[in-house]
């Protein structure tokens, strides 16, 4: 079975990544955010394109004695924007 990389509509997606892994990732993306560059990342086949652009958050939630971190970009773009920005 042939593995879909492309989200349409709403989409949601998680994948759990090793301590390395996942530090190696966010080192990439702070570093593409700083140079104001797109970062683009698989999860799960899907192709991810983040822009340099958007709003930035970090929540922190405690449930039932569990903390959780969650770190958030959002933005608004169509699919051509991102497209064009790899040519």
């Amino acid at each position: 079975m042939k593995e879909d990389n492309t989200l349409s509509g709403d989409s949601s997606i998680e994948q759990s990544f090793s301590k390395e892994d996942f530090a190696r990732i966010l080192r990439e993306l702070a570093d593409a955010l700083e140079s104001s560059n797109y970062f683009a990342f698989h999860l799960k086949g899907a192709i991810i394109s983040v822009p340099p652009t958007g709003e930035m958050v970090i929540e922190y939630e405690r449930t039932n004695a569990r903390d959780k971190v969650e770190l958030k970009i959002s933005w608004s773009q169509s699919r051509s924007e991102i497209d064009s920005s790899f040519k």
